[in-house]
């Protein structure tokens, strides 16, 4: 929020106090980033051996998304998501039925799937899984 981004959420919003941008978009845009740089660097490793870096921050990220040009007026934010775009199953959560959205991509030999339900922050305690 002390990006800079919390003056273009709150001008989205049509509000004088600071303000979040309707999604998470700076933690999605640095996390696709993230998962695209790996995938870069475990190809490179695959095909020529090679070791890759990369360097991403958020605060990086939030600069990049600040000097973005806005869109413009008639542009809709939100797009109608499609059965398709969800996991079949629906789960229980805090805040009632939810359905997942699909991944972006799938890795043989290890489903995606999630031992908890959503939650609220904080109502489990971090792990990781090896099982994969």
């Amino acid at each position: 929020m002390s990006s800079g981004i919390a003056h273009k959420g709150a001008t989205w919003a049509g509000s004088v106090r600071p303000a979040p941008l309707p999604v998470q978009v700076l933690d999605h845009a640095t996390g696709y980033l993230a998962a695209a740089a790996a995938v870069r660097g475990l190809t490179e490793r695959h095909t020529s051996g090679r070791v890759l870096h990369a360097r991403l921050s958020l605060a990086r990220v939030a600069k990049l998304l600040v000097d973005h040009p806005p869109l413009e007026a008639d542009v809709p934010l939100d797009a109608e998501a499609g059965d398709a775009d969800f996991l079949l199953d629906s789960e229980a959560t805090g805040w009632g039925p939810a359905k997942r959205l699909r991944p972006p991509l799938a890795i043989s030999g290890c489903p995606l799937s999630w031992d908890l339900p959503a939650g609220p922050l904080r109502s489990a305690s971090p792990r990781f899984e090896t099982s994969c």
